[in-house]
């Protein structure tokens, strides 16, 4: 009678009997599983002569295989045997192998491990060294930089050996390229900076264009000491720099840093409060440009001192993204009185932080000391309405620059619905000087006020109509054959044709800009016109766009980047990217 059962696992490669030849490998037992004949409520003595019949039949298995190298192995793994496997569990309780014993799934014992128990609690397996060994030789995927930027690294690496000897050391063009580089990598750092400054500096501007961790006081304390000739000084989204740096640069400057620095920019550092704008305004005596857009800490307290200090001298204020008070306002008004450009647009909208109403707005427009003096003026954003647009045409009579566009249109537009036709007609025919309009996603516009623009504002280069959905072709060639200065053109989302797109390339020979999206009807023979007519074109937005289409731009227009999209774009889904940026370089993903 046979209580055991034993497997043979020739598909495996281990045969269970060995004949002595020269390829015999180890037998494997690969289980213990009881007859069909046994039976689970048996006593004892059953289980301990199974057991007896087992070890008896092991040792014959061990005698046949002496001469065999891998003996060992085997001999360690059936000498612990189990005598729970013959409880009737019907299981495969372990393994036995060399190769199993090597890899760590099998422990002296027999037992196989789970790989939790084999690479924790054993610490001599040459599979766990392997392991570490494996580790140290993996590789990151390293970033691929463009030629450019791999000499640029090599050269600030070896920057130490030109500083401080005045006949090798790096001109001022050179130190700013570089440092602009190290920038887009994300290299420069704290630790860095210093070898990146010159005392013959007279701008920097670091601009970081996502927030930027890295920089912060440490940088600024460099800039005061190694760079005591400054003139303009830029530092955007720099979130880590807070009032203490803000002081050491105030008390480390020199004199003549102290009296030519004109321009500063702390834009988005958005850890400096009303202390740092007072130590500002009490160091450097010369300001004529200020930015602290995203600043929003900034209170009544560093408004007063920067008005008293610099109202009759200062002439740009740059206050974006921060949601004044009708206080702030009205101490905007009465402070500065010398102003050219002011910016209080906001970006990203959010209607729990308003805290004016259309009526304060209104009233600061009306008020503003700076308001004959005043040649650019942002209000995106801002609860316009079209008495707010009356006052800017009877009061500013030097305008030439005019944002009133709704920028975060993932948000509804609150603000921007109250502008009517006849405010615009009004504005037009006073302000004659506009050459820069923005006016996009005032949806209640239509063709008689983009007539009236046409009309009255010759000198118009740039306009911004996107989103205005009631502006059509009547619209668009009416402007196109007057305002022929235009170098920027936006119509994004507007209801034009194929004869807009002719009449553009007859007329605006100088146009840089173009933007078409949302059109979906588009023959090829309007983009011939656009090609011939407009040779200087830079910047193209189209949808759905042809390859034909796009060799014929190309052979005309050499200087052309296409930015264009497969699919139609709706008018409440399009990117932040591309509606928020009124520059010439707007910033599109979907090349």
């Amino acid at each position: 009678k046979k209580n055991v059962l034993v497997l043979e696992m020739e598909k495996n490669g281990y045969d269970l009997v060995d004949d002595g030849g020269e390829n015999a490998r180890p037998s494997v037992v690969i289980g213990f599983l009881p007859t069909l004949s046994h039976n689970v409520d048996e006593g004892e003595n059953d289980k301990k002569n199974n057991f007896n019949n087992t070890k008896s039949d092991l040792k014959e298995k061990k005698e046949e295989n002496s001469n065999n190298n891998n003996n060992n192995n085997i001999r360690n793994s059936f000498e612990h045997i189990n005598r729970n496997s013959f409880e009737g569990r019907g299981s495969i309780e372990y393994r036995s192998s060399s190769e199993e014993f090597e890899r760590g799934e099998l422990s002296r014992s027999g037992r196989k491990l789970k790989k939790s128990a084999s690479f924790k609690n054993r610490k001599n397996f040459k599979f766990k060294e392997e392991e570490k060994k494996y580790k140290k030789l993996k590789v990151k995927k390293k970033k691929i930089y463009s030629l450019r930027v791999l000499c640029s690294k090599m050269i600030c690496k070896n920057i130490n050996k030109f500083k401080g000897n005045m006949l090798t050391e790096l001109p001022p063009f050179m130190l700013k390229k570089l440092s602009k580089i190290m920038l887009e990598v994300n290299w420069l750092e704290n630790s860095n900076i210093g070898f990146f400054l010159s005392q013959d500096l007279i701008e920097l501007e670091l601009n970081s264009r996502y927030i930027n961790y890295k920089l912060g006081d440490i940088a600024l304390n460099y800039i005061s000491i190694c760079c005591p000739r400054l003139e303009s000084l830029s530092l955007i989204n720099w979130c880590n720099l807070t009032d203490d740096g803000v002081i050491t640069l105030c008390n480390c400057s020199s004199d003549e840093m102290k009296s030519n620095l004109k321009h500063i920019s702390f834009a988005k550092a958005f850890k400096l409060d009303d202390i740092a704008f007072i130590y500002l305004a009490n160091t450097f005596t010369n300001l004529r440009s200020l930015d602290f857009s995203g600043c929003k800490k900034l209170d009544c307290s560093g408004i007063i001192t920067f008005g008293q200090r610099y109202g009759n001298i200062l002439t740009h204020l740059k206050l974006q993204d921060i949601y004044l008070s009708s206080q702030q306002l009205q101490l905007i008004g009465k402070g500065f009185k010398c102003l050219e450009s002011l910016d209080i647009s906001i970006l990203e909208y959010n209607p729990r932080n308003v805290k004016i109403e259309s009526a304060d707005l209104t009233n600061f427009i009306s008020n503003f000391k700076s308001a004959s003096s005043i040649k650019e003026l942002y209000l995106g954003g801002q609860p316009i309405e079209n008495d707010t647009i009356i006052e800017i045409g009877k009061k500013y009579p030097k305008l030439t620059i005019l944002d009133l566009s709704w920028k975060d249109i993932n948000t509804p537009y609150e603000h921007t619905v109250k502008i009517t036709d006849q405010s615009l007609i009004d504005l037009s025919s006073k302000c004659t000087k506009i050459q820069e309009l923005s006016i996009g996603y005032c949806q209640r516009i239509t063709n008689t006020s983009i007539l009236a623009i046409a009309s009255n504002l010759s000198n118009l280069k740039k306009i911004n109509l996107a989103g205005l959905t009631g502006v059509t072709d009547k619209g668009i060639m009416g402007l196109a054959t007057n305002c022929t200065k235009l170098k920027k053109l936006k119509l994004q989302n507007c209801k034009l044709n194929n004869c807009s797109l002719h009449t553009i390339g007859q007329h605006l020979s100088d146009l840089e800009y173009l933007d078409v999206r949302g059109t979906k009807y588009l023959s090829s023979t309007a983009f011939k016109s656009i090609a011939k007519g407009c040779p200087e074109l830079k910047t193209f937005y189209c949808t759905n766009l042809s390859s034909e289409n796009r060799l014929l731009l190309q052979i005309n227009c050499p200087d052309l980047t296409f930015k264009y999209r497969k699919k139609t774009i709706k008018s409440n889904q399009n990117d932040n990217n591309n509606n928020n940026n009124d520059n010439d370089n707007d910033n599109d993903n979907d090349n």
